[in-house]
């Protein structure tokens, strides 16, 4: 591993959500350390975040955040190990590089959350999987990595 990172701080331009929130990876309980670019992709990610959050004006319980394909963690079991493989992500998935967050929104279902969110997606600056009980997956993904032809639009995953 490169550095130490102090995971307890907030991901500088947010209010709301921390490093360990944006690197820790559950399967193995353990935190990946970002690379520089890593890092500038989470901030990029976290101010757009921030605002959905604002927005909202409800608490968010991040589930996955970073999934990268080369771990790189202190914990020498999983360095290097593919931890998206592991939990079943797409290759080309913005997790990979710190674009994608899944979510929940406290005291909202994801089709409620997503019937706020969606229509603000450009303002937002944020693509969405077409997410909720109509496709049978219970979590809300946003991510800054724009999608082809129109960029911040709902998407089929």
């Amino acid at each position: 591993s490169c550095c130490k990172m102090d995971f307890t701080q907030l991901i500088p331009g947010s209010a709301h959500f921390t490093w360990h929130e944006a690197c820790y990876l559950h399967q193995w309980n353990t935190h990946h350390i970002p690379s520089e670019q890593e890092q500038q992709n989470i901030i990029e990610q976290v101010k757009r975040l921030d605002v959905v959050r604002n927005t909202l004006n409800r608490p968010m319980t991040i589930n996955c955040w970073i999934r990268p394909l080369s771990a790189n963690t202190e914990d020498p079991q999983y360095q290097g190990k593919n931890y998206n493989n592991l939990v079943g992500g797409a290759p080309v998935s913005s997790h990979v590089t710190g674009q994608a967050t899944d979510f929940l929104v406290s005291g909202l279902t994801v089709d409620d959350a997503m019937r706020l969110i969606a229509p603000r997606l450009a303002f937002y600056q944020l693509a969405a999987e077409n997410n909720g009980s109509a496709n049978n997956r219970n979590w809300i993904h946003l991510q800054s990595r724009p999608m082809p032809g129109n960029p911040w639009r709902v998407f089929n995953p």
